[in-house]
């Protein structure tokens, strides 16, 4: 890789120029083995035990005004709330 006086690349390394794509593709790869697959276990005894994960398009979300905590979240997740009550 040579630099410019500016400190700005002017020609990059064949080596260089793959690197942008190939990171692309790993940080892709590995994010795709994170999704959540859905999953069926077919027990001896009759019982279907699994997971069925379906994407969907669009989803809503409601922002209240700020008077309210969010105590519905799961508990690894709570924190401490300071909305002005006592």
């Amino acid at each position: 890789m040579n630099l410019n006086g500016g400190g700005r690349i002017k020609t990059w390394d064949t080596k260089v120029k793959r690197c942008p794509p190939l990171a692309y593709d790993r940080i892709e790869s590995y994010h795709q083995k994170l999704m959540p697959k859905s999953w069926l276990d077919f027990e001896k005894n009759g019982n279907v035990l699994g997971q069925k994960v379906t994407p969907i398009d669009r989803a809503g979300l409601y922002i209240s005004r700020g008077k309210g905590c969010l105590s519905q979240l799961p508990t690894h997740e709570r924190h401490t709330c300071h909305c002005g009550r006592g």
